[in-house]
């Protein structure tokens, strides 16, 4: 199962995204990697190994004054059928 859990701040905002199974990791890469494409906001994105055999993907906006990372996390969240985060 597919969860996120997201952190902001001032200017700094954040999106984890927590899977389990190949098949997942390849449907959030895919869905993370075609939404940053269309957006002109550089974010830093990297992956680490959890317990239990998990894995997280995560996406940081820093400097974000007027909070667009907001609407392209939404759409992660959407295209993931996240119901929770």
């Amino acid at each position: 199962m597919i969860t996120a859990e997201h952190k902001s701040e001032e200017r700094y905002t954040k999106l984890s995204i927590v899977f389990e199974t190949k098949e997942e990791e390849d449907r959030v890469c895919s869905v993370v990697n075609e939404i940053v494409e269309k957006n002109p906001m550089e974010p830093e994105i990297y992956t680490c190994d959890l317990p239990n055999n998990k894995k997280v993907l995560v996406v940081e906006y820093h400097d974000d004054y007027d909070r667009s990372s907001e609407h392209i996390f939404n759409k992660m969240i959407k295209e993931l059928g996240i119901t929770h985060c």
